[in-house]
């Protein structure tokens, strides 16, 4: 285990982002859609923007679902299992086991988090059904990522 420096902490904010575009059904985030912060010497990786879910629609199929970015060798978000997370982590000299941790306890929080936004005084203004169905889907990806990990 290397000590907490901001260079493993922005790897641990990629993989996060890695991992809830996986959770989420994200399908857009590719390479363009991160970016650094520069400030002096200090380069941040920029807080996440451009994430949006495919999972509301009513015409997608997750099993055609692809990611922009590869996860150990697969694209496909439902394809994507615990062994192609492991093979991501130690290729970019990551721990496996730490690796799958985050990643789970990232689908823990994410149901709730959907919730949540949910519940927000603007999303209800909208008067759309389409956050109610978001997080259905969230809550039903999530237990589904749960069990991919443990393969």
């Amino acid at each position: 285990m290397f000590p907490a420096t901001a260079a493993t902490d922005a790897v641990a904010r990629f993989v996060d982002a890695l991992a809830f575009n996986w959770i989420i059904g994200g399908t857009d985030a590719h390479a363009k859609n991160y970016s650094v912060l520069l400030a002096g010497a200090q380069v941040r990786l920029a807080p996440l923007y451009d994430i949006a879910s495919a999972l509301p629609y009513d015409d997608m199929y997750l099993p055609r679902l692809r990611m922009a970015m590869r996860i150990g060798g697969e694209y496909g978000v439902d394809a994507t299992s615990g062994r192609h997370w492991r093979r991501f982590a130690q290729a970019n000299l990551l721990d496996p086991d730490e690796t799958i941790e985050r990643i789970d306890d990232l689908a823990s929080r994410t149901p709730d988090a959907f919730a949540t936004a949910a519940e927000d005084k603007a999303v209800k203004g909208l008067q759309s059904q389409l956050p109610a169905r978001l997080v259905d889907r969230i809550a039903s990806r999530a237990a589904q990522c749960h069990r991919q990990l443990e393969q």
